[in-house]
């Protein structure tokens, strides 16, 4: 019997995000899914890993603005959240975009998922747990 492994939503949003808000929207966005998931016994015989995890779940939330028109730094343009290759790590990534740079991000920061979560929480952010961390366009 094939299982689900992961699943996937893309959804555009006509405002231009900052990292704040952007945060606040994917976290909120995950939780709910894995929610809605988890809490549904008809699907989970067909689910590989019980209870599904940020882990297996990809969101991307593109941005624009109200007229269709791309975002551009400081706002930003996606943000996603994806499991590291490296690890079993979920990490969010913002990244946005520059008007004279048609192809790939300005700037790229990557944040921790579960430290996301403590801080849409309003919780005290984690000793151990590394902060974000940016990474310019080459």
């Amino acid at each position: 019997m094939d299982h689900v492994n992961m699943l996937a939503l893309s959804f555009l949003i006509y405002r231009p995000l900052t990292v704040e808000s952007a945060r606040e929207i994917i976290v909120d966005c995950v939780e709910e899914f894995l929610f809605q998931i988890n809490s549904n016994e008809e699907i989970r015989p067909y689910l590989k890993n019980y209870p599904f995890t940020p882990k297996e779940l990809k969101i991307s939330i593109f941005s624009h603005t109200e007229k269709n028109e791309a975002v551009y730094d400081p706002y930003i343009s996606v943000v996603s959240n994806s499991t590291r290759h490296d690890s079993t790590q979920t990490m969010l990534w913002f990244r946005t975009k520059a008007p004279d740079q048609p192809f790939g991000y300005k700037t790229e920061i990557e944040e921790d998922y579960q430290e996301a979560l403590r801080i849409v929480k309003g919780e005290k952010p984690s000793e151990t747990s590394p902060s974000a961390t940016l990474f310019p366009s080459k």
